[in-house]
């Protein structure tokens, strides 16, 4: 008898339905449960089978005709005419207003290769003793929470890689886990070095530090940036703290204020001060490169620019959580679980 293949749930990926056209979750062969929205107050609204959506049998999901599921064929931005867009308050419009929640079943895991040879000895011994551990996070609006569905109804954002790894310690280790977020959207670098004091005073046991999407556009000093956070990741590696650098993703390059080379070029040289100071570099670039740009901007972002919703924000913390794993023998999935 041949066993039956393990099945693995995902929570809450975003996607958007346009007219009846077939849409597809990230992994292959999904069997979608449940369809919903989260509304103010963490009200759901949970869409039915039949008559708000349709599944095709290769995983896909449709919209039906007379659906309560908002149709993104309705979306709509304003391009100039060399095919790119300026930013206004109205323009793009905010895909998360489009978009819906999906649990799903998939046979598709992965597993997660440790790097914990970039943590400190203390650090590592902290954790397996089931110590007390404290994170610092600093840096811009993503790590803020920006556009993610709580911040959106003016509640202080949770659902963020900081504590998202912050969950994923106590269940796997045991350690009780206190998360401080210094991040500030629209913050640069200069928030760091404005923060390097209270930091080494407060002597967190490790601070993710995400600059760079705030200091690659076309009128700032790139290199200037750099040495700066640089200068302060040595200071604070200096005091005991383990640090990790998180890198940012490729905004929309239709967006007329984004530059490509200037991304890749920030993007490398962040990996290069992470190789340099024993940091380990949370690669975000290539893991929401890996991703169909068709669906990006519109399902994984809510601001069609360089935001990332609820499952966006898991995207990061299994792109950071290497760094925590002392084997290679916990899997994408298994991580996901602890935080859904």
């Amino acid at each position: 008898m041949i066993p039956e293949k393990p099945m693995f749930f995902v929570k809450g990926e975003t996607i958007t339905l346009s007219s009846q056209l077939t849409s597809y979750p990230l992994k292959k062969n999904a069997k979608i449960t449940s369809v919903y929205k989260i509304g103010a107050g963490g009200i759901v609204k949970t869409y039915k089978s039949g008559s708000d959506y349709l599944l095709t049998k290769d995983g896909g999901i449709q919209r039906t005709v007379n659906s309560a599921i908002p149709d993104f064929s309705t979306y709509n931005v304003i391009f100039d005419p060399d095919g790119m867009f300026s930013y206004t308050p109205q323009n793009p419009p905010f895909p998360f207003f489009w978009q819906v929640m999906i649990d799903y079943t998939t046979g598709t895991d992965s597993t997660i290769h440790s790097q914990s040879l970039y943590l400190s000895d203390t650090l590592k011994s902290k954790i397996l003793s089931k110590k007390d551990l404290s994170i610092y996070s600093i840096g811009t609006s993503i790590t803020a929470g920006a556009n993610t569905t709580v911040a959106w109804y003016g509640q202080v954002a949770t659902e963020i890689y900081p504590n998202f790894v912050g969950r994923a310690l106590n269940k796997l280790y045991g350690n009780h886990v206190t998360v401080t977020n210094l991040a500030v959207g629209g913050a640069t670098s200069e928030l760091l070095t404005a923060n390097v004091n209270k930091i080494k005073a407060d002597k967190p046991d490790l601070v993710f530090i995400e600059f760079g999407m705030n200091e690659h556009d076309r009128s700032k000093n790139m290199d200037e940036y750099l040495n700066n956070i640089e200068i302060d990741v040595k200071s604070i590696k200096a005091s005991g703290i383990d640090c990790v650098i998180v890198g940012f993703l490729q905004q929309n390059p239709k967006w007329n204020n984004e530059s490509y080379p200037r991304s890749v070029y920030f993007n490398l040289q962040l990996n290069e001060i992470a190789k340099r100071n024993g940091c380990f570099f949370a690669d975000i670039y290539k893991a929401f490169g890996s991703l169909p740009q068709t669906k990006l901007y519109t399902d994984i972002l809510a601001d069609y620019i360089h935001h990332p919703t609820e499952f966006g924000q898991k995207i990061y913390y299994l792109t950071t959580m290497p760094v925590f794993l002392f084997d290679d023998n916990v899997t994408e999935m298994k991580l996901l679980s602890f935080v859904e």
